[in-house]
């Protein structure tokens, strides 16, 4: 992912961020359990080539990580949450709705 921004990083701001939200102790630990499985993916699992750009920078490569991750997320038994309020706090708009799906 040479280029690409860091997931750990994005990840550290996102913590920073998230600790300052009006947000009960038990969402904030969900939004950041979420993250940091999405992180890690993103350096671990994600298929640089078939998202072509950077997810934590592009918004068409954020929206098919986003759906990508939840579909392996699903097949491996897990909720699959919706990723909208995490990306916003790294300086992304929320996924489009038919984008989620």
């Amino acid at each position: 992912m040479d280029g690409w921004r860091d997931p750990l990083q994005a990840l550290e701001a996102y913590e920073t961020w998230l600790a300052r939200q009006p947000l009960s102790p038990r969402t904030r630990g969900e939004y950041l359990r979420w993250v940091r499985l999405f992180c890690g993916w993103l350096g671990d699992g994600a298929d640089e080539q078939a998202l072509g750009a950077d997810p934590l920078a592009d918004l068409a490569a954020r929206d098919y990580a986003a759906r990508d991750f939840k579909l392996l997320e699903v097949r491996a038994g897990a909720q699959g949450r919706a990723l909208g309020v995490p990306v916003t706090a790294i300086g992304l708009s929320p996924a489009w709705p038919n984008c989620r799906d």
